[in-house]
Parts: C-alpha cells; structure tokens; sequence
C-alpha cells in the first residue's frame, strides 16, 4: 500500500476559484431574504407560464404488408417456434408459434 509522508500539519482544503469567494463571504439577513425573494418571484413568473405545453397526439402506424415468417427460438435447445412479423425485410414483431412443443 502507498502511503504518503506528512509533517503533521493539516493541508488547507483545494478550493479555488468561485467556490472560495462564496466561502469566505457572510450571508446577512437583509441579502438572504432579497434573494430568496427573486427566486420565489423567478418561480412564480415561470409557473405563471403554464400555457406552453401542448397535448401530445399519438401517430398513426403506417398500413405496410406484413409477412409471416415462421422461425426458430435460438434462447435454448427446447425447439420452441415463433411467428415472426416481417415488413421490409426488417422484424418488427413476435408472437409465440403454439403448434410446437
């Protein structure tokens, strides 16, 4: 296992940056409550905007042939058969085959 020398003295922590600027400032209570009032106001003007959802519509599948191909489970050695649902040449769909054991 590494293990890493020190002299005893506890390292200051790696803040830098913002992070030690907000750190060091003090939070009165004056310019607590005005920003907690401009984030309620925030909210308030976003929720006051409800209006800009819209309903969402399902879409219509579209009415292509589709071939039934039976095949062949591949999950386990049982012999199990299943009904393919081919369109274009691609599978889009299963049910099981029941004629199989």
């Amino acid at each position: 296992m590494l293990r890493k020398k020190t002299n005893g003295v506890a390292r200051r922590s790696q803040r830098t940056g913002l992070m030690s600027e907000m750190a060091e400032k003090s939070v009165d209570r004056r310019s607590f409550l005005r920003g907690s009032g401009l984030a309620i106001g925030g909210l308030a003007a976003i929720s006051a905007t409800g209006g800009t959802v819209t309903q969402a519509t399902a879409q219509t599948a579209a009415n292509t042939a589709v071939d039934l191909v039976k095949s062949g489970c591949t999950h386990c050695s049982g012999g199990c058969t299943v009904v393919a649902e081919v369109s274009n040449g691609v599978w889009v769909g299963q049910e099981p085959g029941w004629d199989s054991p």
